[in-house]
């Protein structure tokens, strides 16, 4: 899909190259305006990120819900930065809505391996566990969202779905039959469960 752009963007390393060498010792100040013009449309057709294009793709497919397509434009540029704490997040997102939970579950610990402090990390790591049925290891991932970013509404939702496990699930899936309601979730939360904050 993004081989002509692969191509292009090689193509414009090359010539690019040529122009260096042409103009090697020549300062920028001595250059037509032409010739800027041709180093400056060089430099943005040299520019291209591939691996960009397939996260954005992979997140293109899952908003439009292709989650096998989405898997693997992610894959592709999980291989090229396995070190993107976000990429991590957004392929436990798509295991989720595959119901791999395990999968899941292994991505979003990743995202936090390489940012422990990714208050969103922990948010779909309480998602996770709380598909699994693990409440108390849940609420600790919610409590953990909260505490790294307070105004984090879902985070404060789980929070308090999680203090009643038997009705954690109800409401957790009926707020992810479609979309987040953040309004609802956030409507639903009491402010005394969080009194002991200032």
């Amino acid at each position: 899909m993004f081989r002509r752009k692969d191509e292009r963007a090689a193509r414009s390393v090359e010539k690019l190259k040529a122009l260096n060498e042409k103009h090697k010792e020549t300062e920028i100040e001595d250059l037509s305006d032409e010739e800027r013009r041709e180093f400056r449309k060089l430099r943005a057709g040299a520019g291209y990120n591939p691996h960009a294009m397939e996260y954005l793709m992979g997140s293109l497919l899952f908003a439009e819900e292709n989650m096998e397509e989405a898997l693997d434009h992610l894959r592709r540029s999980e291989k090229a930065n396995p070190g993107n704490p976000g990429l991590h997040n957004k392929i436990g997102d798509v295991y989720m809505e595959m119901e791999r939970f395990e999968d899941a579950l292994k991505s979003f610990e990743n995202a936090l391996s390489l940012d422990p402090e990714n208050a969103n990390a922990y948010l779909v790591l309480c998602r996770s566990r709380l598909k699994r049925g693990m409440y108390g290891k849940a609420a600790h991932a919610a409590m953990e969202s909260v505490g790294l970013q307070y105004s984090n509404p879902r985070g404060h939702f789980y929070n308090k779905s999680v203090t009643a496990p038997e009705q954690a699930a109800q409401k957790v899936n009926t707020f992810l039959s479609g979309r987040l309601d953040e309004k609802a979730m956030a409507a639903s939360i009491s402010p005394a469960l969080y009194r002991h904050r200032a």
